[in-house]
């Protein structure tokens, strides 16, 4: 069927960066129910850094591919204003806009500045992804303490299918539209391709 597609109109099926799915397979008829809805991903929709793509420009070719580094293209939409004018480390954060300690939501910490466990990352990327100490706040000292249990990571390099209760997250409920599709297929497509911190080992800072 995709020869013929192709041998019909040349351009139908050229590979592309963006995910763009329209049904042009369902007889309606014959299957008694309509064509699935279309839909798109595109990079351009981000309003936050879109990834690198090298050898792509002006045409695909069959070198070229992605890159997600986590500090320039992930870490960025933690602090981006949204429609409600908020961010994610409003909440996710382990001071409160009083520069008073707080629990982040969900023992999850989206803040900017270097992690405790490995400086060289970012400490919402060690959230993510790395299993973490449990919170909570002393009210005599006015600090967070460990309480001895760990936390898992809600994100998982396995890829994003066994990151599956990060997406349902934004599904329903009160993360339901926080991340637009675009975003949601840039987490997913990092997540596919390994979570690394530095998707290109090129852009690293040398030691």
């Amino acid at each position: 069927m995709a020869e013929t597609r192709t041998r019909l109109d040349p351009d139908a099926l050229t590979p592309r960066m963006d995910l763009v799915y329209d049904d042009v397979w369902t007889d309606e008829t014959a299957a008694g129910r309509p064509k699935d809805a279309p839909l798109q991903y595109l990079y351009a929709d981000l309003t936050t850094p879109e990834p690198e793509m090298a050898w792509c420009q002006p045409t695909w070719n069959y070198l070229c591919h992605v890159v997600i580094n986590y500090p320039q293209h992930i870490h960025p939409l933690w602090n981006k204003i949204r429609a409600a004018g908020n961010t994610c480390t409003d909440c996710h954060t382990s001071t409160d806009a009083m520069s008073n300690p707080q629990v982040p939501a969900g023992q999850l910490d989206l803040s900017d500045g270097p992690s405790l466990a490995e400086p060289d990352h970012l400490q919402s990327y060690r959230a993510l992804l790395f299993e973490h100490d449990e919170l909570q706040l002393d009210l005599a000292t006015n600090t967070l303490v460990p309480t001895g249990v760990t936390v898992p990571p809600i994100l998982s390099t396995g890829g994003a299918a066994a990151s599956a209760d990060f997406f349902a997250l934004f599904d329903s409920g009160t993360h339901a539209g926080r991340l637009d599709p675009a975003e949601l297929r840039l987490i997913a497509e990092w997540l596919d391709i390994g979570a690394q911190y530095y998707n290109n080992p090129f852009d690293a800072p040398s030691p």
